[in-house]
């Protein structure tokens, strides 16, 4: 499923599991790295459930190795991690656009 809009963002995690959006948050971090946009995924997930939320963090600790890590770390990690994405998707946009209308 391509995640080009909040709909699709918000189906994705309606129709998904924890594991599967925790998947797609890190093919994002990859994308970040490699100097790309990440999906609109951080901006639907901000009304998730605190249950969603959590399994989420697992899921993202789970795939760095880490295991019976605290819920408050577990909570910190989640946060900063779509905290970054909408600051990057922010300021990639903010600037792109300022770039054209420079022109």
């Amino acid at each position: 499923m391509m995640l080009t809009s909040l709909s699709d963002c918000a189906q994705f995690i309606s129709t998904h599991g924890a594991k599967a959006i925790a998947q797609q948050l890190h093919r994002d971090q990859e994308t970040c790295r490699a100097g790309g946009l990440p999906t609109l995924l951080s901006f639907a997930l901000k009304g998730a459930s605190s249950t969603l939320a959590d399994e989420i963090g697992f899921h993202l600790l789970e795939h760095n190795g880490s295991t019976k890590v605290p819920i408050s770390i577990v909570r910190l990690h989640y946060k900063n991690i779509l905290r970054s994405f909408r600051r990057l998707f922010i300021n990639r946009v903010y600037w792109k656009t300022i770039d054209k209308l420079n022109r």
